[in-house]
């Protein structure tokens, strides 16, 4: 079975299901917020992609830290949150993804 991740993409609000091995580079410049909860892959992933959201003068994830469960980071215009529980889309999920978003659409 192929793992895959949730990006939630702030331009529309497009959500896309991807192949696990996919990168997130091509997403640049756009806002994105990637969760999961087990997948350090996609955190290490997020982090190789805030290189180039940097060089293009854009925040991008503001740690080179992977970060306990229930600790969304959200400082750059990349965001990531690793939770407890099922491989599924939850309220929680969703909470973060509208706060997050909230830094751009209420400008």
């Amino acid at each position: 079975m192929n793992k895959c991740v949730f990006l939630v993409i702030l331009t529309g609000m497009l959500a896309l299901n991807l192949p696990a091995q996919s990168s997130l580079r091509p997403i640049v410049p756009q806002p994105v917020y990637a969760a999961d909860t087990s997948f350090v892959e996609l955190y290490y992933k997020a982090w190789e992609a805030s290189k180039v959201y940097e060089f293009l003068g854009i925040r991008g994830l503001q740690t080179n830290v992977w970060p306990e469960a229930e600790h969304p980071l959200q400082e750059g215009n990349v965001a990531y949150h690793l939770r407890t529980g099922k491989h599924d889309i939850t309220e929680y999920d969703w909470n973060n993804y509208i706060q997050f978003a909230n830094k751009y659409f209420k400008k």
